[in-house]
This record gives structure tokens, C-alpha cells and sequence, in this order.
């Protein structure tokens, strides 16, 4: 909400002299029809369209250049966010991804992270992700959930950008010194 009323004041505003005290829920059951029909990146890089106001977006991207002020200013207004310890299944509330990274309060990418201090590595991760999380809740989802999800520890990170169960694939995100791992 934050971002819709920094970067689109007048489209928020009719929202409200539309909805009244109904916008906030409104706003969310747009997005979550628009993110069910046509994926989160559709979300992302078209918003949704309300019927009373039109399109409302949710992230500017970075421009081509910068000499348009106000496209910078909106890209600026992007809101990003960490948050640990994210409780995600409606199943098990016990349930936790280590980190859920949003984009103006939309999911984009999860992590799970393993340390050796623990005993654990990248590979416990991905296990993790294959075998202990359902790919059916709302932010584990392929194309409506987050966009990508990582296994990392203090040397690896691997990335999926669908979870399938055990059949879930994971490829290298490594980007080390001089192209190596790490």
C-alpha cells in the first residue's frame, strides 16, 4: 500500500473515494486474482487492472537512462525487504523458510540457509526444499509464489525456480573470484 500511495497518489486516491474503508482488501484480492491467473512476474511487471481506475503497478523498473526524473524517482520508491523466519504453510504452522525476499511487499525469492557451525550444508538445503516443504502453499506455488528459491551455506548456493518434490532441480549459483565456485 505503501508503494501504490508514494508512487500513484491519484490512482490510490480514487481507490478510496471508491472502496472507503474496503481498499486495503480490495487492493489485496486484485492481487492475488491477478498473481493466481497470471504469475507473479506478470504481477510485478504489469500490476493489475481495476475495473474503476485501471492499471495500478506494482515496481518500476530501472530506466534505460536518466533523464526522465520522475522514472527514477518511481524506481527509487521501490520498497525492498528481508524477513527472516517467515511462517508460510497453513498445514504446519511449525513451518519456516529462513529468508523471504519481497519487492513492495511481494515475494520474489526464499532461501534456506545451512552453516557449518550446525553441521549442515548447501545439500541439506536443498533436501529441505525437496522433502519438507509443500509446493502447494501460496509462496512455495510455481508461477504465483516467489520466483526463486535458494539453497545456500557459507561456500554454495544452488537455485530452483520450481519446486516439484524430489524432483525438484537445482542449478549452481555460484559466482566466485575469477569465474570459480564460492
Amino acid at each position: 500500500f505503501r508503494f501504490i500511495q508514494a508512487t500513484q497518489p491519484d490512482t490510490w486516491d480514487a481507490l478510496q473515494r471508491v472502496y472507503g474503508p474496503k481498499v486495503e482488501a480490495r487492493v489485496l484480492e486484485r492481487i492475488m486474482e491477478t498473481k493466481a491467473k497470471d504469475g507473479t512476474l506478470h504481477l510485478l511487471r504489469q500490476g493489475f487492472r481495476d475495473v474503476t481506475v485501471g492499471q495500478v503497478k506494482l515496481a518500476y523498473f530501472r530506466p534505460n537512462t536518466g533523464l526522465n526524473p520522475d522514472t527514477a524517482a518511481r524506481y527509487a520508491a521501490n520498497i525492498l525487504e528481508v524477513t527472516d523466519e517467515v511462517h508460510h504453510s497453513t498445514r504446519d504452522t511449525a513451518d519456516r523458510l529462513d529468508l523471504v525476499l519481497s519487492l513492495n511487499g511481494i515475494p520474489v525469492a526464499t532461501a534456506e540457509l545451512k552453516n557449518s557451525f550446525t553441521g549442515q550444508t548447501v545439500e541439506n538445503a536443498v533436501k529441505q526444499y525437496k522433502f519438507d516443504r509443500n509446493p502447494k502453499d501460496a509462496v512455495l506455488t510455481f508461477k504465483s509464489g516467489a520466483l526463486v528459491h535458494f539453497a545456500v551455506d557459507a561456500s554454495d548456493v544452488f537455485m530452483t525456480t520450481k519446486l516439484a518434490g524430489k524432483a525438484t532441480f537445482f542449478l549452481p549459483f555460484n559466482r566466485g573470484r575469477d569465474c570459480g565456485a564460492g
